[in-house]
């Protein structure tokens, strides 16, 4: 799953679909986000956290139930710094403030650790995957598996683009095949990324700036969410309505 962006209805949905909890349950799926699941990007509901501290508390439970198969990748929102930021409004700072109120100051220190651990690169025998992007240049074992130690890496993964024609800093073909070496995957293995909303290209771009197996998923759609799902070693997209389930959940006697 790509950025979700406080979308909770959108993570129900999937987890809702093609039985993915049973699966979950019986060891038979995993579940990766790639980060920024909070910050809601509708310019009404930027300085709104509450759905934001819905959406941790439950990722937190998909992970207590489902150690060994749910995962969760470092994103850039995935931060209280003063930098994460939207339209001016310091999303950031405004969360940490509104977990100050609910939980108090052990709670968000306990967050600040998440953070402060959380992978930012995963690695399968068949795909790799990110929130935004590879490295701009090779990088060792050593400096993937130390990477807070390497901040400007640390930086790209969490930031960049790919390079399109008003973004020339981007990362290219070259990056990406230079990545996948890095990791010890073959030159077409998927790598999927998220992070860059995707209009016109919808939820997803498959092949993404003509680069063979490179796909990039953006999850946090108002109208639905979308999400690859590999299959042996494709990655097929699928794309769902979006559909109102915390409302429904919550008038459930």
């Amino acid at each position: 799953m790509g950025d979700l962006h406080a979308h909770l209805d959108n993570l129900l949905k999937i987890l809702s679909e093609n039985c993915l909890l049973a699966h979950l349950a019986a060891g038979n799926a995993s579940l990766v986000i790639l980060g920024d699941a909070v910050h809601s990007e509708d310019p009404a509901q930027m300085e709104e956290m509450d759905s934001s501290v819905l959406m941790m508390d439950f990722i937190f439970k998909m992970k207590c139930q489902f150690p060994e198969n749910f995962f969760y990748l470092l994103g850039n929102h995935d931060s209280f710094a003063t930098k994460i930021s939207k339209n001016g409004i310091s999303q950031g700072v405004l969360m940490r403030k509104r977990l100050l109120e609910l939980r108090g100051e052990e709670y968000v220190a306990e967050m600040q650790k998440c953070y402060d651990l959380l992978p930012m690169v995963l690695r399968t025998d068949s795909c790799a995957a990110c929130h935004a992007a590879p490295p701009r240049k090779r990088i060792s074992h050593k400096k993937l598996v130390n990477l807070r130690a390497y901040p400007k890496i640390c930086k790209e993964i969490l930031t960049s683009r790919l390079k399109r024609s008003h973004y020339l800093a981007g990362y290219d073909k070259r990056d990406v095949r230079h990545f996948r070496e890095s990791l010890g995957l073959s030159k077409r293995a998927p790598f999927v990324v998220g992070h860059t909303p995707l209009d016109p290209f919808g939820s997803f771009w498959k092949n993404a700036g003509n680069i063979k197996g490179h796909h990039i998923i953006f999850s946090g759609r108002q109208d639905g969410p979308s999400i690859f799902i590999q299959i042996r070693k494709k990655m097929i997209p699928l794309t769902y309505p979006a559909e109102q389930l915390t409302k429904i959940i919550n008038e459930v006697d």
